[in-house]
């Protein structure tokens, strides 16, 4: 296959996979949950700066963001959008049995990494949606052309620096460490500091505790997230090595760290 079909095939991947998983999702997303809300309290200080214009959310998912964001912004008109059908209509009816909904707020699917409504949006926020892009850099190039002059971007993803203890364990069994591969800070920072705009970002680790390995690769795959966006997979033998030597190390806990990440970009007037 072609590069471009395959990212099209992968990109089909993640879009069913978290459809499947939609009615699974809330219970099993606490990480997401948590960037989601720390998202919004990092929010406060750009308040009284984001001009007047409509917001876009891209990859609303079951809703984290979107019912903050029908509390913050009563008056504002507001696109809320998914790759994913099944996640728009979910995060809708929530939505609405919540009593957030008006004429104000739109529903639509949207690949969040083709944004083609040059200089529309005031505000666009997108939480752990980046990382499932083809090229975060191309994606967050996409949502700054997007914004007004002196609109804001916000955004958050688990970073590369994630999952320390998996690759760790994968090293001293020799074998492949087959997670995605996850957008660097740094990297990403610089790259979008290349467009007119002022970029700041912070990280923290944050350590999510699970009964097993198991269930830490159970719950990976109820929120859509156990999408492979590459070729390499473990055999069944390997499989079971990597569980029972982590489980062997850790008896009493299995605790995962997350490297999360907030990035705000102000784009210049």
């Amino acid at each position: 296959m072609a590069d471009t079909t395959t990212q099209e095939y992968l990109k089909n991947r993640v879009k069913e996979n978290f459809s499947k998983h939609v009615e699974t999702y809330d219970n099993n997303a606490g990480i997401q949950k948590l960037a989601a809300d720390k998202m919004i309290a990092s929010l406060e200080p750009w308040l009284d700066i984001i001009p007047p214009g409509p917001i876009l959310e891209i990859g609303c998912g079951t809703g984290f963001i979107t019912e903050h964001l029908l509390q913050l912004f009563p008056q504002k008109e507001i696109y809320v959008t998914d790759i994913s059908g099944d996640m728009v209509k979910f995060c809708e009816q929530k939505m609405d049995k919540k009593g957030l909904l008006s004429d104000r707020v739109k529903f639509d699917v949207l690949d969040g990494e083709n944004v083609r409504d040059a200089g529309k949006y005031a505000f666009i926020i997108s939480g752990f949606t980046v990382q499932w892009f083809k090229d975060a850099m191309f994606g967050g190039y996409s949502m700054i052309d997007a914004l007004k002059p002196g609109g804001l971007l916000l955004f958050s993803f688990p970073g590369d620096h994630s999952f320390s203890q998996w690759k760790m364990m994968c090293q001293d069994l020799e074998i492949p460490y087959t997670g995605n591969t996850l957008p660097d800070e740094e990297r990403l920072v610089v790259q979008l500091s290349m467009k007119p705009v002022f970029v700041d970002s912070f990280s923290e680790y944050v350590p999510e505790r699970y009964e097993s390995v198991t269930d830490f690769f159970r719950k990976m795959k109820r929120i859509g997230a156990g999408t492979p966006t590459n070729d390499k997979q473990l055999t069944n033998s390997q499989m079971k090595r990597l569980i029972a030597y982590w489980e062997d190390k850790y008896p009493d806990v299995v605790e995962v760290d997350y490297q999360l990440v907030y990035v705000a970009v102000k784009k210049n007037d």
